[in-house]
């Protein structure tokens, strides 16, 4: 059942962007809004069993690489930390999304918009949720891209299309950092588990810089502030949504 808070977001949105022409707008209104409520409530359930028992829950998906000593799985791990992290990308963005539909009421294009804030969301749990720094690079790109969607949203808009653009190239900046840190741990560690680090190394400093400035610079923090103030151009939503998120 964890699985579904992966799933659930991901197939709606699929749903809302392929067949947005059948389902409508309440279709795509309850389509959304109760897959959202539904991840909520399995959140919770997941937050109470972890408070019951405080055991660390971990669910391979695919056996990405095994040649030699390198063994990769992509692999979720449910513990105390992405659990509240969970509940509160699930609490946030039913708001969220609840709220669009009456700030967008009457766009042509609600539907595409409230599949980007699904995916949104999808990635968002992806991140969170890997116990796999290759894994988590997926998820880390994707919220990337879904920004910059996102804030060009409204892409006739000269203003949207500039700001947006912004958004990608500070996240590009932190990108290199992550992938530069992906780098050490293959040619030192030859592991990419993040359960399975080594607890004392001379090399960790450099990864410890390398993942802290990619993390300030998706998080818009001090020096990479810069592209979060401009996601005003996009819909609110979205600037709640992505400042939510930061």
């Amino acid at each position: 059942m964890n699985l579904l808070i992966l799933t659930i977001p991901l197939f709606s949105s699929l749903n809302l962007l392929l067949f947005s022409r059948y389902i409508g707008f309440k279709g795509a209104k309850f389509i959304s809004i109760s897959s959202l409520i539904i991840n909520v409530i399995i959140s919770i359930k997941i937050l109470l069993d972890n408070l019951q028992s405080s055991l660390t829950n971990k669910i391979n998906i695919y056996n990405w690489l095994n040649i030699g000593i390198i063994n990769n799985d992509y692999e979720i791990i449910y513990d105390k930390q992405n659990i509240v992290m969970i509940n509160l990308i699930s609490i946030v963005t039913l708001i969220v999304v609840y709220y669009s539909f009456w700030y967008l009421d009457g766009d042509p294009h609600i539907t595409r918009f409230i599949s980007y804030l699904l995916l949104f969301a999808f990635t968002m749990y992806l991140l969170v949720l890997s116990n796999n720094f290759i894994l988590m690079f997926g998820g880390w790109e994707c919220v990337g891209i879904m920004s910059y969607l996102l804030i060009n949203y409204w892409s006739t808009s000269l203003n949207s299309n500039k700001s947006a653009f912004k958004a990608i190239l500070f996240n590009k900046l932190g990108d290199i950092s992550y992938l530069f840190a992906l780098i050490l741990l293959y040619f030192l560690y030859n592991n990419f588990s993040i359960s399975n680090l080594p607890s004392s190394s001379s090399w960790l400093i450099f990864l410890f810089f390398s993942f802290l400035l990619a993390a300030l610079a998706k998080s818009a923090q001090f020096f990479f502030h810069c592209w979060l103030g401009d996601a005003m151009a996009g819909p609110t939503p979205v600037s709640a949504l992505l400042h939510a998120a930061t």
